[in-house]
């Protein structure tokens, strides 16, 4: 029993000599804490705008539509069209031969899509779209489109893609 009593007597000092010396200091007499160094973070440039690929004024327009195992991609998911840039025709290529367009394609799917693009033309593994472009004030017009394909010997729809065509930007 006169062990017992003896322990917390011998652990004390340890334990005060583990405190930290400025807790035992006043306020007044406490160093203050190290400043700490602001964080700059890189904010993106509201100016620059993101895309993949610019459709130049007088140029090709052509997107890249690569299958493999049902899954779809395309080489540019943002793709922009030039301010002034009026009356283009963009144009899907599907590379290999083992998938062919349905017959929407290229289907838009943003409300309005209809005063900016006509004319769709579907040839197996090519699909086009007449994109008017028409002046407006809005700049930076988006619209989602799907790019839907089946594979040529089973007849089996993939998995649609979701891609966005910018226009006047």
């Amino acid at each position: 029993m006169k062990v017992r009593a003896l322990i917390p007597i011998l652990v004390l000092p340890f334990a005060i000599a583990g405190c930290d010396q400025d807790e035992a200091k006043p306020n007044a007499l406490r160093k203050p804490p190290e400043p700490v160094q602001p964080v700059v973070v890189a904010q993106a440039d509201p100016a620059k705008k993101k895309y993949d690929r610019q459709c130049k004024k007088n140029g090709k327009c052509e997107v890249a539509v690569t299958v493999n195992n049902c899954v779809i991609t395309v080489d540019a998911d943002t793709l922009a069209v030039e301010p002034d840039n009026r009356a283009i025709t963009i144009t899907w290529n599907i590379t290999g031969n083992d998938y062919v367009f349905a017959p929407d394609g290229i289907k838009f799917t943003t409300d309005g899509w209809e005063k900016e693009f006509k004319d769709p033309k579907s040839n197996n593994d090519k699909f086009s779209w007449h994109d008017i472009n028409p002046k407006s004030a809005t700049q930076g017009r988006s619209y989602k489109y799907w790019v839907k394909v089946v594979a040529k010997k089973s007849g089996v729809a993939c998995p649609t893609l979701d891609p966005i065509i910018v226009n006047d930007l």
